[in-house]
């Protein structure tokens, strides 16, 4: 009990940031300190219910300290966890029985993952309002602030599906929340709800045809127009994807609302150059590289010039293959590379699944040595895995 009387209270965010206060005063601080004793304490909030085996925790927490005295170490972490609430007054936030330890039940907590399900869950009852149920949804939204925190500390399967499932609640929320304030005609309130949630998930189709759908009942054709083009930049250059058939349908429909239906050349011109991903390195499928590759050499002796094919193998610097998940995250690293430092006019695609292409424009192949260089020492200072290497191979066209 808090002085007064009063039941002290811990509240607890994990959406998108971590914050811990009991009975109001912020004791942040002390888990910031020491990324251990927030690991533990992840562990027993992701299984607050659930009793955890020392031996559990501690082959989660030191799993790569061998050496150590792991039951000593966890009595140790046990211990300052408990004179951290101990200071503001909770006793025995962590109990210890048959060789477990729990969260004690009886310590009254906020948790705002739980308000983040309750406010869910009664925003899809059938027996309430619309008005309450705007209420509610608007409460999802204002929970979700970034994705379940303890994702980044530990990886307990349970918060793995905790941040699957949280984030596709609030996406689902913010597009019923979307569509609920359109019936309403109430276009005003769907742009902050939007704008957050691009913020949060900058990658979410959904999301930005909510925004779409309320910029469009409103007319604001060019500021629509604007917003897809930067998804689209976004989306390539984090993913080198293109948008949807339905996103470029979409597109296609506001700018003919928006600049009449007049097909003159500057229209088509317009049309052809869309994405400002032109002015930077493209990159595309292998089979429109072949295109490309096949018409720029037919022009080479006409424009007195050589195109230059380089390929990059990701290699391992060992005699076994590398691991799925290494090559994966290498391949995703890799690309980045190629979008930071290649050149406007570079084209560059994936051949395999440990392999890209790149296609220059060069006078002399000093230039290749160049671009070879750059991206090596660019993938050497982004990747840290180690058992990685990048083999590289040029070609001059003939």
């Amino acid at each position: 009990m808090a002085k007064g009387g009063q039941t002290t209270l811990v509240e607890i965010t994990t959406l998108g940031d971590f914050s811990i206060k009991i009975n109001g005063n912020d004791v942040t601080e002390y888990f910031s300190k020491t990324k251990k004793l927030l690991h533990l304490l992840s562990l027993l909030i992701l299984n607050r219910n659930k009793p955890l085996y020392i031996d559990d925790i501690c082959n989660t927490i030191w799993d790569d300290e061998l050496e150590l005295d792991t039951n000593k170490a966890l009595q140790n972490l046990v211990y300052r966890l408990r004179s951290v609430f101990l200071e503001n007054n909770v006793q025995n936030f962590v109990i210890y029985k048959n060789k477990t330890y729990q969260i004690n039940d009886k310590t009254p907590m906020q948790l705002d993952v739980y308000l983040f399900e309750d406010a869910y869950k009664a925003a899809s009852s059938a027996t309430i309002s619309q008005e309450e149920r705007i209420n509610h949804m608007r409460q999802v939204v204002e929970l979700y602030n970034g994705e379940y925190i303890f994702r980044l500390i530990t990886e307990d399967k349970r918060s793995l599906t905790a941040v699957n499932r949280y984030k596709r609640l609030y996406v689902e929320t913010v597009n019923n929340l979307s569509e609920a304030y359109m019936k309403l005609k109430d276009y005003e309130s769907v742009f902050p709800v939007c704008d957050k949630a691009i913020g949060i998930e900058p990658l979410e189709e959904s999301l930005y045809l909510s925004f779409i759908a309320a910029m469009n009942a409103k007319g604001m054709f060019a500021q629509t127009i604007r917003l897809i083009e930067e998804y689209q930049e976004l989306l390539y250059r984090e993913t080198g994807a293109f948008m949807s058939d339905n996103m470029n349908v979409i597109y296609k429909d506001v700018k003919n609302r928006d600049k009449g239906a007049k097909q003159d050349v500057n229209h088509v011109l317009s049309e052809l150059m869309e994405y400002s991903i032109l002015d930077k390195a493209f990159f595309c499928t292998f089979d429109v590289f072949k295109d490309i590759f096949r018409y720029e050499t037919r022009q080479t002796k006409r424009r007195g010039y050589k195109i230059i094919l380089i390929l990059i193998e990701i290699q391992s610097t060992g005699k076994e293959e590398l691991p799925i998940r290494i090559m994966e995250k290498a391949k995703k690293c890799l690309l980045e590379c190629c979008m930071l430092t290649l050149r406007k006019g570079d084209i560059f695609a994936n051949y395999s699944k440990s392999i890209i292409t790149i296609m220059i424009d060069a006078g002399k192949e000093v230039h290749a040595d160049s671009v070879i260089g750059r991206l090596d020492d660019k993938f050497k200072a982004r990747f840290n895995s180690e058992g990685v290497k990048l083999k590289f191979e040029r070609q001059a066209s003939m």
